[in-house]
């Protein structure tokens, strides 16, 4: 149920907010609903979280302020450097986006699709499509496209300042989480909610897959492509560094008989 009320929201209302909202949402639920499966497996196993430790680490927290500080230098120099240029707007923007990330960068493309494409118009839900498709084959590939969509704004330079604002403000997250790990992970709240989430995050993966085909040509060619790459995937158990520059090449291949 959650994950299809959640691929629902996105498919027709999905925009920054309410991608925001599902997420909140769910681990609120997640936290009510399935509490009491962590508190009873807690008491079979006989848990002690008595030896767990607390505290902060300090080397953390002052590797995490200086990183802020030099992100928040670098967005007042880019402000200075490049006054008549949205690269300011592209770093900041990018870094919203990353730190709303959770459940996997498949998960944010709805988010993006509506901030690059509807509110900016950065680009066209084509070039959008495009850009997700071309990051396939690099590592990261859903939060990598920041750097395709930088590159064509601002050239080179878009391109750094986009893969900046996408990876920065979540390792300097990431430093200070690490500070809390023990606490957190075992926390039952914290798994209960995770429990909820990752259900959600397949719903909304549904949805990215369904907005995301709104944008690419619909052929016997692709159509083709879709199937046969479905089934490598799923009966074969083929790899999917195999599979994507298959289809690439095969696309490129079939497309002289369109």
């Amino acid at each position: 149920i959650m994950a299809i009320t959640a691929a629902g929201i996105l498919i027709f209302f999905g925009n920054f907010y309410t991608t925001l909202a599902v997420v909140i949402v769910s681990a609120l639920a997640g936290a009510f609903i399935f509490r009491s499966l962590y508190v009873k497996k807690d008491l079979l196993e006989n848990k002690d979280y008595s030896r767990v430790k607390e505290g902060t680490n300090s080397k953390n927290w002052l590797i995490a302020g200086g990183l802020i500080l030099v992100f928040i230098v670098i967005v007042l120099l880019l402000d200075q450097v490049f006054p008549d240029f949205q690269l300011r707007d592209l770093l900041v923007t990018f870094s919203q986006l990353s730190v709303t990330l959770f459940g996997g960068g498949y998960v944010m493309i709805p988010m993006m699709q509506d901030v690059l494409v509807n509110d900016y118009a950065w680009v066209t839900g084509k070039e959008f499509a495009d850009g997700i498709a071309m990051g396939q084959v690099t590592p990261g590939p859903i939060m990598i496209s920041a750097a395709f969509i930088g590159y064509k704004l601002g050239g080179i330079t878009g391109a750094f300042v986009a893969t900046l604002g996408m990876f920065a403000p979540t390792a300097i997250l990431m430093i200070i989480a690490s500070s809390f790990l023990d606490k957190i992970g075992n926390s039952i709240h914290v798994q209960a909610a995770t429990r909820s989430i990752k259900v959600v995050a397949v719903g909304m993966i549904f949805a990215a897959a369904i907005l995301l085909g709104g944008d690419v040509d619909i052929n016997w060619v692709t159509g083709l492509i879709f199937t046969g790459s479905l089934l490598a995937v799923l009966v074969l158990k083929a790899s999917v560094l195999a599979v994507i520059p298959l289809a690439g090449i095969a696309g490129w291949l079939l497309s002289g008989f369109l």
